[in-house]
C-alpha cells in the first residue's frame, strides 16, 4: 500500500541540522555521508536523535520527539541497548548533555 510520510515543518531546525552536519564532518568523515543522506530525504530516525544528543542540539531532539518522528520505546538499532529512549539517555550522559538528559526523562512521564 501507499505509505503516508508525516508530512513536518523541518524548516524550523534546517539551520541546526546543517551546523550539526558540518561537525559530524569535521569529526567522523565517514558517517558524515550516511547523515547527510538521511537530512536530504527528511529520515530523521535513531541516528539523527543520537548525533543531535552528541553535540547537544535540545532543537533537534525536541522537534523529533514532539512530531512523533522516533518511538522511544522502539527497539534500539544500537544492540547494547534496549530501547531508543535507553541509547540516547546514554548518549545524553556519555556527552554530557543535560538539558537533553532532562527533556527525553520528562517527556517519558507525560
Amino acid at each position: 500500500g501507499l505509505v503516508m510520510k508525516k508530512i513536518f515543518n523541518i524548516i524550523e531546525i534546517l539551520n541546526d541540522l546543517k551546523d550539526l552536519e558540518k561537525k559530524i564532518y569535521l569529526d567522523s568523515p565517514e558517517v558524515f555521508v550516511d547523515f547527510a543522506d538521511r537530512i536530504a530525504e527528511n529520515n530523521l530516525d535513531e541516528m539523527v536523535l543520537f548525533f543531535a544528543t552528541k553535540y547537544n542540539y535540545l532543537s533537534i531532539v525536541k522537534f523529533i520527539l514532539n512530531n512523533d518522528i522516533v518511538n522511544l520505546n522502539n527497539p534500539s538499532k544500537n544492540k547494547q541497548f534496549a530501547t531508543v529512549k535507553e541509547h540516547i539517555l546514554a548518549a545524553a550522559t556519555q556527552f554530557n548533555a543535560k538539558d537533553i538528559y532532562d527533556y527525553v526523562t520528562e517527556k517519558q512521564k507525560k
